[in-house]
């Protein structure tokens, strides 16, 4: 079976979106519906530690590779929702060297990092994977993503790189932090942003990494592809299901 770390390395272009509602209905439906990976986003919206659990289970149910999204660098939480079963964690503001050193120390068990080895859990079949042979294989499955999208981490992005390529398979740029952090929010199409991410893609490639963005809107899929973007997310479910009602709804009054 392929895994998600060698499908990010397959050089194909890989299609996702965001999920919030914190109901694994909306996670089956939606992970059941051809996106190559799904996110589920524990930063934003109402899906905390007691919600996370079912909705792994019902993305597992659709062999849908699904990452967590987490508030930010905790050891303890990153440790939870890979034992849970998450394809990978992705980490938020990342702005430095030692935001980067902490998100690995979290996510990969030694000699890579420090996560807490537990004991049975669902990520190593409740005990039925031995101690050693479970590091080795998360440490060879887990997928680290940390976000870049402060104007900090730009201007830092060759320390994290420095400290972190080696065990992070993607770097996903948040253009709407980022727009806001180099001042000019929501504003996409600024030249400032632009000429940002284009500057951060090249120095991502620089060093042989994937490199991910979310999409304000799909049809800025092309710009972001000729750049050499191949992992992306657009949407979520809640825009899904709104946008999907309200047409409906146009088409039903449509004479």
């Amino acid at each position: 079976m392929t895994t998600f770390k060698q499908q990010l390395l397959s050089g194909n272009s890989l299609y996702g979106t965001w999920l919030r509602i914190p109901h694994p209905t909306i996670v089956e439906i939606i992970g059941r519906s051809g996106f190559d990976f799904l996110h589920l986003d524990m930063e934003h919206g109402p899906i905390g530690n007691n919600e996370v659990d079912t909705l792994l289970l019902a993305a597992n149910a659709t062999g849908t590779p699904t990452l967590v999204r987490v508030p930010h660098v905790d050891e303890s939480l990153i440790g939870r929702v890979l034992d849970l079963g998450a394809t990978g964690v992705i980490i938020p503001r990342i702005n430095g060297a030692k935001d980067a050193q902490a998100a690995i120390s979290a996510a990969f068990f030694a000699p890579m990092g420090q996560r807490g080895l537990g004991g049975a859990c669902r990520a190593n079949g409740y005990g039925a994977v031995g101690f050693q042979e479970f590091a080795t294989q998360a440490n060879d499955t887990t997928n680290l993503i940390l976000q870049i999208e402060t104007k900090q981490a730009v201007e830092r992005i060759d320390e994290i790189l420095e400290v972190s390529a080696a065990a992070v398979d993607l770097y996903f740029i948040g253009p709407a932090d980022l727009s806001q952090s180099l001042g000019v929010p929501g504003q996409f199409d600024d030249p400032l942003l632009q000429e940002t991410i284009q500057w951060l893609v090249k120095r991502i490639k620089k060093r042989g990494k994937e490199i991910g963005i979310h999409l304000p809107h799909p049809s800025m899929r092309q710009h972001y592809a000729d750049l050499g973007i191949r992992y992306f997310t657009s949407s979520f479910d809640i825009g899904i299901v709104s946008e999907g009602a309200k047409s409906l709804l146009k088409a039903c009054k449509q004479e």
